[in-house]
């Protein structure tokens, strides 16, 4: 399927499509999609209409007009992509999705994934630097010298990870910053993956 993210609109209404062809082996018409959300048909147009612009779908003559593009619904799956997260809200809580991206599941070992865009280059030699999309398994727990996600005093990090000493050493990989060396931080997910586009 297409590449390009998605609005959590445009997900929900892309597997809807998805989830009645299905169960059904035919698409949805505009009238079956307004009805599901309960949104007027006009807005149903402009949800089809964007999902056709980002490549995830087409339509053809016929009352059944939409055709879901390069359907294959075992080897892809959308993740959500988090903006900030702040301490005390739930990971996966509304107010931190942004958007959702496909990734292929081939390329990932089984598991729940979320994904971060990289801001700034404190881990430039592990090569991640600044507009990558890391991709994340979710988890509360790592191995010394893993990439993670960590949370302390309500900020999110991506750090090499230690345990020395009972304390907890974020280590970056770039030699302008200093580690950072915590009695606790919560792991919220280790570094599986990266994308970066050109």
């Amino acid at each position: 399927m297409s590449s390009y993210q998605l609005t959590k609109i445009q997900r929900d209404t892309l597997d809807f499509i998805i989830e009645f062809y299905r169960k059904k082996s035919y698409t949805p018409t505009l009238t079956e999609i307004a009805k599901n959300f309960g949104i007027s048909i006009r807005a149903a147009y402009d949800r089809v209409s964007a999902l056709i612009r980002k490549g995830y779908i087409e339509r053809e003559k016929g009352a059944r007009t939409i055709k879901i593009l390069e359907l294959d619904l075992d080897s892809e799956s959308h993740i959500p992509l988090l903006g900030k997260i702040s301490a005390g809200i739930p990971l996966m809580a509304e107010e931190n999705i942004e958007t959702y991206i496909p990734i292929r599941k081939e390329y990932f070992p089984a598991g729940e994934y979320f994904s971060l865009k990289v801001i700034g280059d404190s881990m430039i030699n592990a090569g991640i630097i600044e507009g990558d999309i890391l991709v994340v398994r979710q988890q509360n727990y790592a191995q010394n010298g893993e990439i993670v996600v960590a949370m302390f005093e309500g900020e999110t990090t991506v750090k090499r990870i230690f345990f020395e000493n009972k304390m907890v050493v974020l280590q970056p990989e770039n030699p302008k910053y200093e580690r950072m060396i915590k009695r606790y931080v919560s792991i919220l997910g280790k570094v599986e993956g990266l994308i970066r586009r050109y």
